[in-house]
């Protein structure tokens, strides 16, 4: 158990948030995976309809807060020249992958959208779409989660234990 506080800032919220985006976003992809072994079209539709809905509805708005909130406050936050350094590497890299995953998505949404409208669709390009932008999610997330969060943890840590009044009784 660490300590953490209390109150979380934003930077915090958008930490843990960071975590439920992620698992969110590799269970629609792995709805969308399945898509090719589904024979019957209404259960294609219904599995493309559901992964359509979370991709569109999270993807975006999870990358751009952690762009615009946790990677600026952890870059706000660090100390140090290496330190600084390392966190604009990172921030850098991850939101160029942003970019990557997101382009890819984009690519193959069409056809996600004729599937969950029923219509027919060419399996074979669309499993090679799909693990496509799985493998570049999984990459992705396995960068994040061992290079940058735990440096967005000791900082912002570090950060809330110097604001004035911090109480460290709660667990992220």
């Amino acid at each position: 158990m660490s300590d953490r506080p209390t109150d979380p800032s934003p930077a915090w919220q958008t930490l843990r948030h960071a975590c439920t985006s992620h698992a969110r976003i590799t269970d629609a992809l792995r709805e969308l995976e399945n898509l090719p072994r589904l024979a019957a079209a209404p259960e294609r539709a219904r599995a493309a309809a559901a992964a359509l809905q979370a991709l569109d509805q999270v993807l975006h708005e999870h990358h751009a807060q952690e762009e615009q909130e946790l990677f600026l406050a952890v870059l706000r936050s660090c100390r140090g020249e290496r330190e600084c350094r390392r966190a604009h590497e990172l921030a850098d890299r991850l939101s160029q992958e942003h970019r990557c995953i997101e382009e890819a998505w984009e690519r193959l949404r069409p056809v996600v959208v004729l599937a969950a409208a029923g219509q027919p669709i060419a399996t074979s390009p669309l499993a090679d779409q799909v693990r496509g932008l799985a493998t570049l999610h999984a990459a992705h997330l396995r960068f994040e989660e061992d290079a940058f969060l735990p440096l967005a943890d000791a900082v912002l840590g570090r950060a809330q234990a110097a604001a004035p009044g911090a109480t460290h009784l709660a667990a992220v």
